[in-house]
C-alpha cells in the first residue's frame, strides 16, 4: 500500500489493510474511525516481550477515541502529530495544532499534552531529538531491550525544508522543485544519522536492528 495510513496499518498488524479495510483509504481529520482495536500491534507484543517502546513523529492511525492513540496501542511514550500533512514548521494540519505528548501508557485526557513550544520549531528536528534524548536516557545496564518506531514527515507534502538544505542544490539541480525535495531528502538522512551516532555512542548500534520503510 502506497499511502499514509494503509501502509502504516500494515506494518504495525502485519496484516492486509484490507482484512480491516483500510486498502484505499487514509484516516482523515474528522473520520469517525482507526485500525479496528481488536487489531494487535506489534508493539504490544513487545511491550509483553520487556521492551521500552515509544512513537515519535507521525501517526495517522486513527484517534477518533483516546483507546485508537500510541499509548493505548503498545507504546509507553508518544511525540508527534496524530494526523497527516502537517505544516513542516506550525504544525498545523488547519484549522488544528497538531503537536502532542502522551508520557506513559494509556495517557488520556488527563494526561496527553499539547507541546505548544513546537510552533515555530522544524519537525524533522523535533524528531530527531526526541529520538536521541530516548536513546540517550535508556538504561542498558541490565540488558533491556528498546523498540523505536521513528516516522519523519519528509518528503511528504507540504514539503517544507529550511534553507540550508535546499541550497547544497543549488548548483547541481536546476529544476528548483527537485531542489526542494533533494532538500527534504537529505535533512532526513542527516537526522538518522544523527541517531545512529548516539546508538553507536552508546554502545548500541551492534545489538540493534534497523528497519527503514
Amino acid at each position: 500500500q502506497t499511502s499514509c495510513s494503509p501502509s502504516r496499518a500494515a506494518l504495525m498488524t502485519g496484516r492486509y489493510p484490507l482484512r480491516y479495510g483500510l486498502q484505499n483509504m487514509i484516516i482523515g481529520a474528522k473520520r469517525p474511525y482507526s485500525v479496528f482495536l481488536n487489531e494487535t500491534f506489534m508493539t504490544k507484543s513487545f511491550q509483553a516481550a520487556g521492551y521500552s517502546t515509544h512513537a515519535i513523529g507521525k501517526w495517522h492511525l486513527g484517534f477518533c477515541s483516546w483507546e485508537a492513540t500510541p499509548s493505548f496501542r503498545g507504546f509507553d511514550t508518544y511525540f508527534g502529530y496524530l494526523q497527516g500533512e502537517v505544516d513542516y514548521f506550525s504544525q498545523v494540519k488547519k484549522p488544528y495544532f497538531d503537536w502532542h505528548r502522551q508520557s506513559r501508557p494509556n495517557c488520556g485526557e488527563d494526561c496527553m499534552e499539547t507541546v505548544w513550544r513546537a510552533n515555530g520549531t522544524y519537525n524533522v528536528d523535533l524528531i530527531r531529538d526526541e529520538t536521541i534524548a530516548i536513546i540517550e536516557g535508556h538504561d542498558t545496564s541490565h540488558g533491556s531491550p528498546l523498540f523505536l518506531y521513528v516516522t519523519f514527515e519528509n518528503p511528504h507534502a507540504p514539503c517544507g525544508v529550511t534553507a540550508e538544505w535546499v541550497d547544497m542544490y543549488k548548483d547541481s539541480v536546476s529544476n528548483s522543485v527537485r531542489q526542494i525535495y533533494a532538500g527534504l531528502v537529505t535533512a532526513m538522512d542527516d537526522a538518522i544519522g544523527r541517531i545512529l551516532a548516539t546508538l553507536q555512542a552508546k554502545q548500541m548500534i551492534d545489538n540493534t536492528i534497523i528497519l527503514f520503510s
